[in-house]
């Protein structure tokens, strides 16, 4: 059971205001800082970066440049409105994670989520790496280059 459940912020997000995108619409840009975070409520939307798409998300309640508010960061990918879509959106996102634990609570176990289906990826691709063949050696490197990302990001003490 997660620490907290989706019921938990949705008072919260109903509160904040609601932004239509057209098909093809630009919600976040890759290399800006909005500190804006979107929660999807209809639609769907692609994850784009450097031209590469590399999710479609439509199930609503999705985060949506969470990264980017959380790290202090510019957002690293585009969000792209992959058909008309509507999302809850929060500005100065950074002081609302401050100040409303559930919706904080609510953030990081998505991003948990994320972290623990991509876990189950590297350790797919590490067990099969056996029957990579001649492309052994490329694949070795980026599940290792994998491995050391999953083990940074600690606070230093």
């Amino acid at each position: 059971m997660p620490i907290i459940e989706p019921s938990a912020v949705r008072a919260l997000l109903d509160a904040c205001p609601i932004e239509a995108f057209a098909e093809g619409e630009l919600i976040l840009r890759q290399g800006t800082v909005s500190e804006r975070m979107l929660f999807l409520k209809e639609g769907a939307v692609d994850i784009v970066r450097d031209e590469v798409t590399l999710a479609r998300v439509t199930e609503p309640g999705a985060v949506l440049g969470d990264m980017g508010v959380i790290l202090g960061r510019p957002h690293s990918a585009d969000v792209r409105a992959a058909a008309p879509s509507r999302c809850h959106v929060i500005d100065n996102a950074a002081r609302l994670l401050q100040v409303e634990p559930a919706l904080a609570l609510f953030v990081m176990t998505v991003l948990a989520s994320r972290l623990d289906a991509v876990n189950g990826l590297l350790i797919e691709a590490r067990a099969r790496l056996g029957d990579a063949g001649p492309q052994r050696g490329f694949l070795a490197e980026t599940l290792e280059s994998l491995g050391r990302a999953m083990r940074g990001g600690g606070i230093p003490m």
